[in-house]
């Protein structure tokens, strides 16, 4: 379990993903929920 949960870790927030545009699915996160606040506070 956890070798798993090092796994999942690393997978989400060390390890950039080329489909993400080099980002960790973490920074991805982080950086939609950032510019859907922007976008928000301009309706």
């Amino acid at each position: 379990r956890e070798i798993t949960e090092r796994w999942v870790s690393e997978y989400n927030c060390e390890r950039p993903h080329e489909s993400l545009n080099n980002m960790t699915p973490e920074e991805y996160r982080q950086h939609n929920h950032l510019a859907g606040i922007s976008k928000n506070a301009w309706n």
